[in-house]
């Protein structure tokens, strides 16, 4: 009788086959910083399903998704299918496969590097993870009203109780890593 709970993919029987990264850069052209950051998400959430990683981080004017564990068959398809939604001027899309991964993928649990796009709820752990500079937004989505929208200081515990008074805690946020970004997320 064969064991079910075992996966049987040829990954795990080539040696090596789970140090390939593929590596995502979305130029955003005259694309919304949010919609660039969909894309990470997408690809995010489709890199857990298919059981691997995905960090996705801004450089200065370029997303650098990074996924490991994944085929890059499957993250090409997905990239195109999300990508053929995008028909903005001077958006690009370029996916690159390296055999070894650069460096280790960080580990968000230790704090959160600055650039890093995140779709996450508002708690107490996310805020003392984020660095001083971070601006985080939370709004209810079916009002649209603006919940929590502030740029993150040294004083992590005035932002929390600010956050519960104002019933954003637990709730979505999107974290902005520039002006730009802030204010483009307060006005979705």
């Amino acid at each position: 009788m064969r064991d079910h709970w075992r996966k049987s993919s040829r990954q795990e029987r080539r040696p090596g086959a789970m140090k390939r990264e593929v590596v995502v850069y979305v130029q955003p052209g005259t694309l919304r910083w949010s919609d660039a950051e969909s894309i990470a998400t997408t690809l995010s959430e489709l890199a857990m399903r298919w059981g691997g990683k995905c960090v996705a981080k801004w450089c200065p004017a370029v997303m650098e998704i990074r996924l490991q564990h994944v085929r890059s068959r499957q993250v090409a398809l997905a990239t195109r299918a999300v990508a053929a939604h995008l028909r903005e001027p001077g958006t690009s899309v370029t996916i690159l496969q390296r055999d070894e991964a650069v460096s280790p993928m960080p580990d968000l649990r230790d704090g959160v590097p600055w650039g890093t796009v995140l779709r996450a709820k508002l708690t107490r752990h996310l805020i003392y993870g984020l660095p001083v500079g971070a601006y985080v937004t939370v709004v209810r989505r079916k009002t649209g009203q603006r919940l929590f929208s502030e740029q993150l200081g040294e004083s992590r515990s005035d932002s929390w109780a600010r956050a519960l008074d104002s019933h954003a805690a637990y709730r979505v946020c999107r974290i902005a890593w520039s002006w730009e970004q802030f204010q483009e997320h307060r006005s979705i």
